[in-house]
């Protein structure tokens, strides 16, 4: 999970009543989260292989507006892929 995927975690336990959308909407809202392509690093749970335990890897992903557009396990991957996203809305 990103760390903008926990914060909207942590705020749907409190309130149960809200979607997704609407916590995140309300974040970008009053900023406290960015608009535009960020790249955050995220732990998930691989599964396991074969008769080997699962295990924790770290990804890269981008994200837009608060919700993840691409992931890479290689960070200069993401980069490249936020900076190209940056090109292509700065072209139109």
């Amino acid at each position: 999970m990103t760390k903008i995927e926990q914060l909207v975690a942590a705020v749907k336990l409190a309130n149960p009543e809200s979607t997704e959308d609407e916590i995140l909407e309300d974040l970008l809202a009053r900023r406290l989260i960015c608009r535009g392509y960020v790249v955050d690093e995220s732990i998930e749970l691989e599964p396991n292989v074969a008769t080997g335990p699962a295990r924790l890897v770290k990804n890269w992903v981008v994200l837009r507006d608060g919700r993840p557009v691409f992931r890479s396990e290689i960070e200069l991957e993401a980069i490249d892929y936020r900076d190209r996203q940056l090109r292509e809305d700065a072209a139109t």
